[in-house]
């Protein structure tokens, strides 16, 4: 099983997801890196004739690339590595990396796709192992020339050239909360909206989250909107898997959603997702506009977040230890 929790009769599970159960030999903060690490430890090979994922995101489907084309993959490493931080991260990527990450998007989108069309007809796990099929010969030219599907990612990458220039203007500006780990994205009043958003794993953002992540490297991301007074926080994704060169985990939402409810002269609830949702958001329930000034919602939210204890971590316990069996996943 690669990107994936554990199935009945997996062989090994090489997953950064909670509770996988990868040995810890093998952990990294990405599941194509982990991919990497066991064709490198001999000592953790299994004999199994299948590699197997129940959804294809870039991450998970660099991942069965890398177990199925090992010598293409191994003198790859660096751009496949990219291309699979781009779509989970949204981060540690270069241009032409997350240009080959939003192609796959693309690629995956029936609006856009040069896929067949039959592709898309059945369950969605029907149609993932379609397209496992169909791009899995495409990923070496991909790889090897990502121009040659600039059609495909010409869009996503307009939407991030975008918010690259307003953060240049100042028309977007972001401020860094340590003690609260947090960071606070500003939107300008006439600001667009997130735009074209298919390869990254957490999008429907205000912001394309490539732009706002190259800035910061806080779990935590405040979206502020004075004009239309919507304000939202999420947690990056990267703090729901078994991350290893930072600790990830995640505080509990819900306690600051009660107290912008109080606060909130428009009325009406606010709402914190649950800490084992790979998104977790915090926002309006009806998604309109707050009561709140910018300055409020930002005090309330910094003033909950610094100190609040993680409550909820996806790590393993160490070798030798007995599992603990936590629900998570994207529900």
């Amino acid at each position: 099983m690669a990107d994936g929790p554990g199935m009945p009769g997996s062989s090994i599970v090489l997953s950064h997801w909670p509770d996988s159960g990868t040995p810890w030999p093998l952990k990294a903060d990405l599941s194509a890196e982990i991919a990497f690490a066991y064709l490198e430890q001999p000592e953790h090979h299994v004999d199994a004739e299948w590699v197997t994922n129940g959804h294809l995101d870039v991450d998970g489907f660099v991942s069965v690339f890398v177990l199925t084309r090992p010598d293409y993959a191994q003198a790859h490493r660096e751009d496949l590595v990219g291309v699979a931080a781009a779509g989970d991260f949204a981060d540690r990527c270069t241009d032409r990396q997350a240009n080959a990450c939003f192609a796959l998007g693309a690629l995956r989108d029936p609006k856009v796709s040069t896929l067949s069309s039959a592709s898309f007809v059945g369950s969605e796990v029907n149609i993932a192992a379609n397209h496992y099929q169909l791009l899995l010969p495409l990923m070496p030219t991909l790889i090897d020339d990502p121009e040659r599907f600039e059609p495909l990612w010409r869009e996503e990458r307009a939407t991030v050239d975008a918010a690259e220039a307003a953060f240049a203007s100042g028309d977007l500006r972001i401020e860094d909360v340590p003690d609260a780990e947090l960071a606070v994205v500003y939107l300008p009043a006439d600001w667009p909206g997130g735009g074209v958003q298919r390869g990254v794993l957490q999008r429907d953002t205000p912001v394309h989250p490539l732009v706002v992540h190259r800035r910061t490297n806080r779990w935590r991301v405040a979206y502020v909107d004075p004009a239309r007074r919507d304000y939202r926080l999420i947690y990056r994704f990267e703090s729901w898997v078994q991350h290893i060169s930072r600790g990830a985990g995640r505080a509990d939402l819900r306690p600051i959603a009660r107290k912008l409810t109080a606060a909130d002269p428009a009325g009406g609830e606010w709402i914190a997702g649950g800490r084992k949702t790979f998104l977790a958001w915090l926002h309006r329930r009806d998604y309109g506009p707050s009561g709140l000034e910018p300055e409020q919602f930002v005090s309330i939210v910094t003033d909950g977040l610094r100190g609040a204890p993680i409550t909820w971590t996806p790590y393993d316990p160490p070798d030798g230890e007995p599992r603990r069996r936590r629900s998570g996943g994207y529900g």
